[in-house]
C-alpha cells in the first residue's frame, strides 16, 4: 500500500468520526431520553445510556479507532501489510454499522437488521481496497 493511500485512509477514518458526530447531532432531538445500547437474545433492551452520553460514547469510540489507525500508519508506515488495513476498515465499518443499527432500534423500534452491519463492514473494506488500487495505479 502506498503512503498516499494510507494517508487518504487516515483522512477517511477521521472524516467518518466527524460524519458520525454530525449524524448524531442532527438526529439528537429524535432520540429517546434513554437510548437502549444492549439487548438480550430476545431483542429486549437491558442497558441504557442518556442521549448525550450515547453520542459522546460512540463518537469517542469511533475517534479512538481512527486515532489508533493513524498512529499505526504513522509508526509502521509502508511495512504495514495491506490485508491488515482492509481488516481494520472492515472492523471500523462494522462498528459504525452496529451503532447505526442501535440508533435505528431506538428511533423506529424495529429489530436489528444484521445485514446492514455486514454491508457497512464490507463497504468499508472495499473502500480501503479501492483506495489502495487507485494509489498503486497512479504510482
Amino acid at each position: 500500500m502506498t503512503t498516499t493511500s494510507q494517508r487518504v485512509l487516515v483522512v477517511l477514518a477521521w472524516a467518518s468520526a466527524g460524519c458520525w458526530l454530525l449524524y448524531c447531532l442532527t438526529l439528537r432531538s429524535q432520540f429517546p431520553a434513554d437510548v437502549a445500547i444492549q439487548f438480550s437474545l430476545d431483542g429486549d433492551p437491558n442497558l441504557w445510556l442518556g442521549r448525550e452520553l450515547f453520542i459522546l460514547f460512540t463518537f469517542l469510540l469511533i475517534a479512538a479507532d481512527a486515532g489508533v489507525f493513524h498512529r499505526i500508519v504513522h509508526q509502521i508506515g509502508d511495512v504495514l501489510p495491506a490485508v491488515v488495513i482492509y481488516v481494520f476498515f472492515m472492523f471500523y465499518g462494522g462498528m459504525i454499522g452496529v451503532f447505526r443499527e442501535v440508533l435505528e432500534v431506538n428511533l423506529s423500534h424495529t429489530p436489528i437488521q444484521w445485514i446492514w452491519i455486514g454491508i457497512f463492514a464490507i463497504a468499508s473494506g472495499l473502500t480501503a481496497l479501492l483506495v489502495d488500487m487507485v494509489g498503486r495505479i497512479s504510482k
